[in-house]
């Protein structure tokens, strides 16, 4: 994934949009100064790009035998459409690793208020309600996390990304989507097209896949 990146004009991580650098001595790396982030509890993992499943490795994997009988770890030894699916490049993308952890399961949404969330991170004060808000979020970035509903509202920078990586593994994969998911996610792909770095990846994923994403080919006019 990091040639596909490497390839991408200022390429940024998914929820937080900061900038990726490349290291002489390989991989890549969140430049943390780039998007005003700020990790509160100084987490090692704040400072290291993980590859994040938009669609989590639970949603598509916990109802298959595999992980009934012996959870994730399971599938990903035994179990063949578990790991075409889990290594599928279609649905990773860098992200900063305290945010990827934070995010966990929960599912997206666009109905939380983040309002507290910027007012207490420049006043230093503690965040009220701490089941909603984690305290001082994660500086400018504008990821809020619900922790008591098992929600997560992302930027709308990374809304149409998000949206097109569910619909692509709904349809490719045979995995059913509430109504719900269904309605949010096809008005994010209409609100929210793609650019050029969107359709880069996708292209150059193409290459190493041998297949596209479809619901980003429509709307980049190859």
């Amino acid at each position: 994934m990091v040639e596909i990146f490497r390839k991408m004009h200022d390429p940024k991580t998914l929820y937080c949009g900061c900038s990726i650098k490349f290291p002489k001595r390989g991989g890549y790396m969140p430049d943390l100064e780039s998007c005003g982030y700020h990790s509160d509890k100084h987490a090692k993992n704040a400072k290291r790009i993980e590859a994040e499943h938009i669609m989590p490795a639970w949603e598509f994997g916990h109802k298959r035998n595999c992980w009934i009988k012996g959870h994730r770890a399971n599938c990903e030894h035994k179990d063949t459409e578990f790991q075409e699916m889990h290594a599928d490049l279609h649905n990773l993308y860098p992200a900063i690793g305290e945010v990827n952890s934070d995010r966990n399961n929960y599912s997206f949404t666009d109905r939380l208020s983040d309002d507290n969330y910027h007012k207490d991170y420049t006043s230093h004060k503690s965040v009220k309600n701490y089941s909603r808000h984690k305290v001082k979020g994660y500086g400018h970035c504008e990821m809020v996390i619900d922790r008591t509903h098992e929600e997560a509202m992302p930027p709308e920078r990374a809304r149409g990304i998000i949206a097109r990586a569910y619909l692509y593994m709904s349809s490719r994969y045979n995995i059913a989507l509430s109504k719900e998911k269904q309605q949010l996610f096809q008005k994010w792909n209409k609100m929210y097209a793609p650019d050029k770095n969107e359709c880069l990846r996708n292209s150059q994923i193409k290459k190493i896949q041998g297949h596209d994403n479809p619901f980003v080919s429509r709307a980049c006019h190859y």
